[in-house]
């Protein structure tokens, strides 16, 4: 951002029980649990904008921005607790929509296109309305999102509903062209990298179907909690019903959110100044995420704004907590952005210089030194033996495969080879030392 303010939160709004806000109490109920903090933060934060549903907007002109949002939590299989998160938003979810008497809108997570046709006509016919808006829950993304690279079909429609559509056609084979009214989508995810590395191709990484996506990558906490009950007191109890109550008012809220003067101008000034600098300095995978960021913060901004009362009113700390939550997240996607581009070679040679940082290392503390000349100087570097790259690499490459992924590194200039006699071998070794760029 181009510029700092001072915040000054806006007055308890009496209608609400949550005096804090409903994510700061839901983060209190969800404290004893082994998931990341973030990823409980995200699935409230999704749980309060699909509650916002498609009955409140901010209106921009020649279109309006709705507060769905497409939320996938990354982190490793079993570790990361990606499925308990997901689990415990929806449950609560549905507490609140059966509090005032509404039917979820939760809809199949293993689809094809028909499918999600027939589901969100379904749940226009369930709740008497033409509104065809569903929630999408799948522990696994590649599960739902199948065979991306010989039939796009899917992504395509999920791009396509992420924006708002009045009236939209898709031809079923069953019933001929199907007529939906008010589409609008939300899905709820997680992925392992290697899975969402399955499912997001990197032919669809500069389209509109990524750019779309908050993925939410974060690493395991360390923390064990065997009997979670055992932790789940009377104080986090009356924590979690402070949040049903008040996300059953998020679902009452119905129409435009407006921007106050300050917010309006602030927003504005960030988003013709910051927004082309941001683009124009990012990867080519990143462009799309940047250009369609200024959409992320209003949807952001409503969740914020709904998150603490029922104004449906836009401030500058409604602006400044959507750009700082989304600043905060993207320190964390640069790598991941990086290996979803990466081809399979880039991924292997990834791996050989890794495991190759990892011997050197180890041969800097046990003082593993040849000797080289740098500009007539004789210095001492630390070198590692190819047998020893080869032993741990073995069970992953064939030989002569490594020796070609090696010589790609040292081409890049990565590292230096040469053979000297090491030990009491009579037969010189090959070795390979980091270049003089590389050396820590």
């Amino acid at each position: 951002m181009s510029k700092t303010i001072t915040l000054t939160r806006p007055e308890f709004d009496p209608t609400r029980v949550c005096k804090d806000g409903i994510l700061n109490e839901y983060l209190l109920f969800t404290e004893p649990t082994e998931a990341p903090p973030d990823f409980h933060k995200w699935m409230c934060i999704s749980m309060v904008a699909a509650a916002l549903s498609q009955t409140c907007y901010v209106d921009l002109g020649f279109f309006r921005a709705y507060p769905n949002l497409y939320t996938i939590l990354v982190g490793e299989a079993g570790l990361s607790k990606k499925s308990a998160s997901i689990e415990i938003a929806k449950g609560i979810f549905i507490q609140a929509a059966e509090r005032i008497k509404l039917e979820p809108n939760f809809i199949s997570n293993t689809a094809t296109p028909q499918a999600i046709v027939q589901d969100l006509l379904d749940v226009a016919r369930q709740n008497k309305d033409e509104r065809c808006e569903g929630i999408i829950t799948s522990s696994e993304l590649s599960t739902f999102i199948k065979d991306v690279s010989r039939d796009e079909s899917l992504v395509q429609m999920l791009t396509n509903f992420w924006d708002f559509h009045k009236d939209y056609k898709e031809r079923t084979i069953a019933r001929g062209a199907e007529k939906l009214t008010n589409v609008l989508l939300h899905l709820w995810s997680g992925s392992t990298e290697i899975w969402l590395k399955q499912a997001i191709p990197v032919s669809t990484l500069e389209g509109g179907f990524f750019s779309r996506l908050c993925l939410i990558r974060r690493p395991e906490t360390g923390k064990r909690i065997a009997f979670p009950k055992d932790h789940i007191t009377p104080e986090l109890e009356e924590a979690k019903e402070r949040v049903v109550q008040d996300l059953s008012k998020v679902f009452k809220l119905e129409g435009e959110f407006s921007l106050t003067p300050k917010a309006k101008r602030y927003y504005e000034e960030w988003y013709e100044e910051d927004v082309p600098k941001e683009v124009a300095k990012a990867s080519p995978h990143m462009r799309g995420y940047f250009a369609r960021k200024g959409t992320m913060v209003l949807k952001l901004a409503m969740v914020f704004s709904a998150d603490r009362g029922n104004s449906m009113t836009i401030d500058i700390q409604d602006i400044e907590e959507a750009l700082r939550l989304l600043d905060e997240n993207e320190t964390h996607l640069s790598g991941l952005v990086e290996y979803l581009g990466s081809t399979q070679e880039g991924r292997e040679i990834d791996m050989v210089r890794d495991v190759a940082a990892k011997l050197f290392d180890r041969a800097a503390y046990a003082k593993q030194y040849c000797e080289d000349e740098i500009d007539g100087e004789k210095v001492e570097k630390v070198y590692i033996l190819h047998c020893d790259l080869q032993r741990r690499l073995s069970s992953k490459f064939k030989a002569t495969s490594l020796n070609s992924l090696v010589e790609t590194l040292i081409e890049e200039g990565y590292f230096e080879s040469k053979y000297v006699k090491t030990g009491l071998s009579r037969k010189p070794s090959k070795i390979y030392t980091l270049n003089s760029a590389n050396q820590a």
